[in-house]
């Protein structure tokens, strides 16, 4: 980032038992925090410039007296700096029964993943232009759960333990500077899978 940035944020975390409803409830709480960031640097001169070399200017920009095209927004996202990310989750304790289970829930916005770049012709003339790439938002729900218990005779306790990340298996994908594009246009959409964790301390 050759020009000056600016990094700003604010986080919001809120956790409440549900045994204010009822005594019943004493056992599960829901939480969550949300996180915006403000994280933004100003395009160098070279990026202006090679964007309007490549795209010109649109009708819309020349009947607005422009000669240069104005899609390409002067500032741009720092690098794996997301506008927000957000969790959630619900989550049943029963210390008694020895048990715990939480289901969770985890969004982030896009992220800046590559800068653009141009590709220039020995004359100089611009060739061809690579678009800033974002990895898109996505989410992800995750399963947790676990027992504890005695066995006779031993001392201690054993506790098992049961993970299930990506639940949903929800897609992700790698997408271009929206501000350039129509629509999304996305370079490779993927799904990452499950992942499955058994454990026994």
């Amino acid at each position: 980032n050759p020009n000056q940035a600016t990094l700003r944020g604010v986080e919001l975390e809120a956790r409440q038992n549900l045994g204010i409803l009822h005594d019943v409830l004493e056992v599960i709480s829901i939480g969550g925090n949300f996180t915006y960031i403000d994280a933004e640097v100003e395009r160098t001169p070279l990026e202006i410039a090679r964007a309007a070399a490549f795209y010109g200017a649109t009708q819309a920009d020349i009947d607005a007296g422009l000669i240069h095209f104005s899609g390409l927004k002067r500032k741009r996202r720092l690098f794996n700096q997301p506008e927000w990310i957000a969790n959630g989750d619900i989550t049943f304790d029963h210390p008694d029964w020895g048990t715990k289970a939480t289901l969770s829930i985890f969004a982030i916005s896009e992220v800046l993943d590559t800068a653009g770049s141009g590709n220039l012709l020995p004359n100089g003339n611009l060739d061809s232009i690579n678009l800033d790439r974002f990895t898109d938002e996505y989410f992800q729900v995750d399963f947790v759960i676990s027992q504890t218990f005695g066995i006779p005779r031993i001392p201690g306790e054993w506790t098992v333990k049961t993970s299930i990340k990506n639940l949903t298996d929800s897609s992700r994908g790698v997408i271009y500077d929206q501000s350039q594009t129509v629509d999304d246009v996305h370079e490779r959409s993927f799904k990452q899978g499950r992942d499955y964790t058994f454990g026994l301390g």
